[in-house]
This record gives C-alpha cells, sequence and structure tokens, in this order.
C-alpha cells in the first residue's frame, strides 16, 4: 500500500459528504445530485480495486444525506471488477 494515497484518502475521505451537505443547506439539491452523481462515475474508473472500494465507500454518507432530503438517487455501490 502506498502510503502517500493512505494519507490523501484520510485526508480527504469527507470531503464529499460536507460538500453534499453545503449544496443542500444551500438549497441546490441538484447541485448536491449532480456532484454525488459525478463522483461515483469518477471513482468506478479507478483501476485499482482496492483504492475503488475505499473511494466508493465515500459516496455512501452523501446518498444518504440525499436521501434523508428525499431525493432519489440509485448508483450501484457494489462495484464489479473488471
Amino acid at each position: 500500500m502506498n502510503v502517500l494515497q493512505d494519507e490523501r484518502f484520510e485526508r480527504q475521505k469527507d470531503c464529499l459528504a460536507e460538500s453534499t451537505s453545503k449544496y443542500l443547506a444551500g438549497g441546490d439539491v441538484d447541485g448536491a445530485r449532480r456532484l454525488v452523481t459525478l463522483s461515483y462515475e469518477e471513482y468506478s474508473r479507478i483501476p485499482n480495486q482496492y483504492w475503488r472500494a475505499r473511494w466508493l465507500s465515500t459516496v455512501e454518507p452523501a446518498i444518504d444525506l440525499l436521501r434523508q432530503r428525499g431525493v432519489n438517487i440509485n448508483l450501484r455501490l457494489a462495484y464489479p471488477c473488471k
């Protein structure tokens, strides 16, 4: 495991949920949904299975925030290996 990648992940793992919360607090539900969807798509392209799973796990809290606001977002978090 690359220590630098692990440190980067630890620093940034909560950023998506925090940003989603800020969008929702500002009333920009569409922006929050777009942020989560684009992040999911980007993280799904990570070639390393370990890091892909770690980054995709950061999407779950953001999805929960959207669902608490009544936003239905359908993303498949169990991303298969290619």
